[in-house]
């Protein structure tokens, strides 16, 4: 009886032994390519050496349409209207497109305590010509005040061809006009 357990245990360490070292080899393989991926040659015969691969071409980045919307969100808001709105300046270029029709949706956030102060302003008519244009964003209740805040704008660029987007967002600092 103790011969059969002493058997058993010895048959337990071989399998886990194998299994150890099975999962090693498997682990190790990839870092040894030229011997997983060598050909086999004839014994006696020079090792023939394995296959090369072409080399490889630097990563190619997608191409950028010079049609691509682009919005950007400057640096600060001014206070308007006692705090009741917030004037951000945001700059729409269009690229190289035509634009039929150009919509920004400009959005501020401020934070007071717990207390987070929002609006909103959506503009249909936007020029399209690259120039730095000027969007009221009017308070949903409460005051802005001289703080930081988050702006983001989201534009719609529409041509004959279909539409593109383009959105930022960005840390801006609420100033008192003047």
């Amino acid at each position: 009886m103790i011969d059969r357990i002493r058997r058993m245990k010895r048959s337990t360490i071989a399998v886990g032994v194998a299994i150890v070292v099975g999962t090693g080899l498997a682990a190790a393989s990839p870092l040894f390519p030229a011997l997983s991926q060598a050909p086999m040659s004839a014994p006696g015969s020079p090792p023939q050496s394995p296959p090369q691969s072409p080399p490889e071409s630097p990563p190619q980045s997608a191409p950028v349409s010079p049609a691509t919307p682009v919005v950007t969100i400057g640096a600060r808001a001014t206070l308007q209207h006692n705090g009741r709105a917030v004037a951000v300046r945001v700059k729409l270029d269009c690229g190289s497109a035509t634009s039929m029709n150009a919509s920004v949706v400009v959005t501020v956030r401020e934070r007071h305590g717990r207390r987070v102060l929002s609006g909103t302003e959506r503009t249909d008519s936007v020029a399209c010509d690259g120039s730095v244009q000027s969007f009221t964003v009017g308070a949903r209740s409460g005051h802005f005040l001289p703080d930081v805040a988050t702006a983001s704008a989201s534009a719609s660029v529409c041509t004959t061809t279909g539409c593109m987007d383009a959105k930022a967002s960005r840390r801006v600092h609420v100033v008192r006009a003047g």
